[in-house]
């Protein structure tokens, strides 16, 4: 079937999940642009939107890794004599097999070199990488022979991180790669500037075509040193705010309109990477004990997770760090520095500089849950209480700013069941960036 209309940007980051290049990238307009658009309908089902230019084939790509060629998931929309053909393969290194993919509704479209296509389809369950709709995503062209039905190696023009493309806040990152798509790909992040907002909607003119830097490998070529603990704390010499959330920070607080500058009851998180796994921690919150911030390789709280705590130690911040198993705390050394600290009545306010866990074996090395929580506090034994989370986000890239931040908010004291999902904030929106 034909499609009635050109493809467009329209919708991306208020319905569609989109990428594409080069940043201007707008398929209902003539140049050479790579574009692809998902809308999630139900479960593992999507609707898809494709253009591209290609003598041969324009593709969609899905891989629970950031490599492509294992086994990956392509959706294809071939030039066949001037008609869209749709093919369903499985990218493997850099051949494509044909493959029967649950797919159908597909209408498409070529003008020229242009393939447009769109169609809807059933991905397949990712849960053993992370969520169930959790994958790199990859926009790939090659040749096609209408006569054999033969599909060349295919090539990367636009490819993301893992993430949650069910997510329209995800944060996009695009990996243009010059050659074929192999398993040592060279990667490229880019950020963008955003303004910290209080709504989840987006507007589709500046969130899908602003990217401002780019930076190669995402621990740089050489680690720097682990930092040594020190904890001893400095008063803070201003309170610490939203400032900067969404341009040199990742924030996540809550209520949504949380501003830790000004009074009133307000649980907040900002993380500034500074190299490698060092970070910069702006944490703040009202507690008559302690504040900490969780860092969890998945969802789930309690299974041994690295937490830096803040305490009220008759009116000034003792630093603690300590590992959270089940809904206990227990005290643990943690590569922490530079902290700064002061309390006015029950709003205990903190920074400091920490070295945080490889999460590689789960994501990327930056990839974590982030809870700010809050308890009791002993200053004669430094008994710490069992946590109660008042902010947690899904599995993301701390690195990255323009990660979108989803606060999970629990009545409860956190569990290795996890919070429930029955409240959803959306707490800092930022744009989709590409490159």
């Amino acid at each position: 079937m034909k499609i009635q209309s050109p493809i467009s940007n329209a919708g991306c980051g208020n319905s569609l999940l989109c990428v594409g290049a080069p940043e201007s990238c707008d398929p209902s307009k003539p140049g050479s642009c790579f574009f692809v658009g998902i809308k999630r309908t139900a479960g593992q089902n999507f609707e898809f939107s494709l253009s591209g230019e290609s003598e041969g084939y324009i593709g969609c790509t899905l891989s629970t890794d950031s490599s492509l060629g294992g086994g990956d998931i392509t959706f294809i929309c071939a030039n066949k004599n001037g008609t869209v053909e749709f093919i369903g393969a499985s990218l493997n290194n850099s051949a494509l097999s044909r493959k029967d993919v649950n797919a159908n509704s597909v209408k498409g479209h070529i003008n020229g070199n242009t393939i447009q296509c769109t169609f809807k389809a059933t991905v397949p369950d990712a849960t053993a990488r992370g969520s169930a709709t959790s994958f790199a995503l990859a926009v790939v062209n090659g040749t096609f022979s209408p006569g054999t039905g033969d599909l060349g190696a295919p090539e990367a023009k636009v490819q993301t991180k893992v993430l949650d493309i069910a997510d329209i806040f995800s944060s996009i990152s695009s990996i243009l790669n010059s050659g074929r798509p192999t398993a040592s790909a060279t990667m490229v992040s880019s950020t963008t500037a955003a303004t910290p907002s209080t709504t989840a909607a987006r507007a589709p003119a500046t969130t899908t075509t602003r990217s401002t830097a780019a930076s190669t490998n995402a621990t740089g070529p050489t680690d720097p040193p682990v930092l040594v603990f020190n904890g001893t704390v400095e008063r803070l010499p201003s309170p610490i705010s939203n400032a900067g959330c969404g341009n040199s920070l990742l924030c996540a607080g809550a209520p949504e309109s949380c501003d830790p500058s000004k009074p009133g009851s307000c649980f907040f998180a900002g993380i500034k990477r500074t190299a490698g796994q060092n970070f910069e921690f702006s944490l703040s919150g009202e507690s008559e004990g302690y504040i900490g911030c969780t860092l969890s390789t998945d969802s789930s709280l309690g299974g041994g997770d690295i937490t830096f705590i803040c305490a009220n130690k008759d009116g000034t911040v003792e630093f603690i760090g300590a590992s959270l198993n089940n809904s206990a705390l227990s005290r643990k050394d943690v590569n922490a520095n530079s902290v700064k600290g002061h309390i006015n009545g029950n709003t205990i306010q903190c920074t400091f500089k920490a070295t945080v866990p490889d999460a590689t074996a789960r994501g990327s090395a930056t990839s974590f849950a982030l809870a700010v929580v809050s308890g009791t506090f002993s200053p004669g034994t430094g008994d710490l209480g069992a946590p109660e989370a008042k902010v947690q986000t899904k599995v993301l890239d701390i690195a990255d700013i323009t990660s979108s931040i989803s606060s999970i908010l629990n009545s409860g004291r956190p569990t290795n069941q996890g919070l429930s999902e029955a409240l959803l904030i959306i707490i800092v929106t930022m744009g989709l960036a590409f490159i």
